[in-house]
C-alpha cells in the first residue's frame, strides 16, 4: 500500500458528496490543496480541500508496518446575506458536516476499498465564519497496513 493511492483516491471519494447521491450538500469542487477562505469564488462553493498533516508508523508484527494518516479536509460555503440572522452559514456548515461523516461511516467508498485500508475516522470538525462565507476544519484518520 502506498501513501499516493490515499491520496490519489481521496478527491475522487469527496466528490461524490452529491445529493444525487443522497447526501444534503452537492460539492461543486474539490481542491487538492487547502486554501484561504477568501480565495476560494462563491462560484465554486461548497467546495472541499485537503492536506495531509502526517503519518506515524508503527510496527504491526515483523514484517508488517501500519500506519496512521491524518488528514485535514477544509469544507468551504458561502451563503446570500442572512439579513434574518436564521444562522444559514452555520446550517450549511453543519450538513457539510454531516455528509463527510456519513461518507466516511459508511466505508464502501472507492478509498475504503483500496487494499490494506483498515479503517477511516472523521475525528473532529472546527467550524468558522465571516460575513457570508464559513468553512469548516474537519481531522479524519485513516488507518492502514
Amino acid at each position: 500500500m502506498a501513501i499516493s493511492n490515499v491520496l490519489t483516491q481521496l478527491p475522487i471519494t469527496l466528490a461524490t458528496i452529491t445529493t444525487g447521491n443522497g447526501y444534503q450538500t452537492t460539492v461543486k469542487t474539490v481542491f487538492k490543496v487547502e486554501k484561504l477562505p477568501k480565495d476560494v469564488d462563491v462560484s465554486k462553493c461548497p467546495a472541499l480541500a485537503y492536506t495531509w498533516i502526517n503519518a506515524p508508523r508503527a510496527e504491526f508484527d515483523e514484517s508488517t508496518d501500519t500506519f496512521s494518516l491524518f488528514f485535514a479536509i477544509i469544507g468551504y460555503v458561502e451563503v446570500a446575506t442572512d439579513l434574518a440572522e436564521a444562522g444559514t452559514i452555520q446550517l450549511a456548515l453543519a450538513k457539510l458536516y454531516e455528509d463527510i461523516v456519513l461518507l466516511f461511516n459508511s466505508q464502501t467508498t472507492s478509498l475504503a476499498k483500496l487494499d490494506e485500508i483498515q479503517d477511516v475516522i472523521v475525528i473532529d470538525g472546527f467550524p468558522e465564519s465571516s460575513g457570508t462565507k464559513g468553512w469548516i476544519y474537519i481531522q479524519i484518520k485513516i488507518d492502514y497496513k
